[in-house]
């Protein structure tokens, strides 16, 4: 959520983009309240949220035991060797990603899906069966939140602030985050 912020902060027409989505789901809705259903519609959002959690994966590697012997790019790796894939790196190979270090949201729209050329190329909670079990439901807490916010709120950084991260544990910004909150007007719904 911290990153998604940030980006938005540094990248005001993606905010406003989703705002007006937002905005547009309220009056068809005539409240700002969402029901389960409505989320699914909020797929600017979701791109943001794919493209903030690529370029700062909150797990940066996931250690694996290898259950069986197997051969990778010539390499064989033995049964009970143990492997790690780092979200880090994958999520930043210039082979997979058009210009990897550019936030660009659209690269998870339909139209170019980048995150999909591989199964485990854009793993930030993991994959296959070792996927987090609480993803769906934290994507619903985050559309729901940033929908909440992007209503009643516009917020910026500094031009030239870029955030620090802090990785003692998981990565959050090391300053916490310092952005400017303007309030909106309300808005009749």
């Amino acid at each position: 959520m911290s990153n998604m912020v940030y980006q938005l902060a540094r990248h005001p027409e993606w905010q406003t983009r989703l705002r007006a989505q937002s905005q547009a789901l309220c009056e068809s809705k005539g409240t700002s309240t969402l029901d389960y259903d409505d989320l699914a519609s909020l797929t600017d959002i979701e791109r943001v949220m794919k493209e903030a959690l690529r370029l700062c994966a909150p797990v940066p590697y996931m250690p694996r035991k290898l259950t069986r012997t197997i051969e990778f790019e010539g390499y064989q790796l033995r049964a009970g060797s143990f492997v790690s894939i780092s979200p880090w790196v994958s999520h930043y190979l210039s082979d997979y990603w058009d210009e990897p270090y550019r936030f660009d949201p659209e690269r998870f729209g339909p139209e170019r899906a980048e995150h999909k050329q591989h199964p485990f190329l854009w793993a930030p909670f993991g994959g296959g069966a070792y996927k987090c079990i609480g993803l769906h439901f934290g994507e619903m807490e985050i559309k729901a939140i940033m929908h909440q916010l992007l209503l009643r709120f516009r917020w910026s950084v500094p031009a030239d602030y870029e955030m620090q991260q802090d990785f003692t544990s998981l990565p959050i910004p090391k300053d916490h985050l310092p952005v400017k909150l303007e309030v909106l007007p309300a808005r009749p719904v």
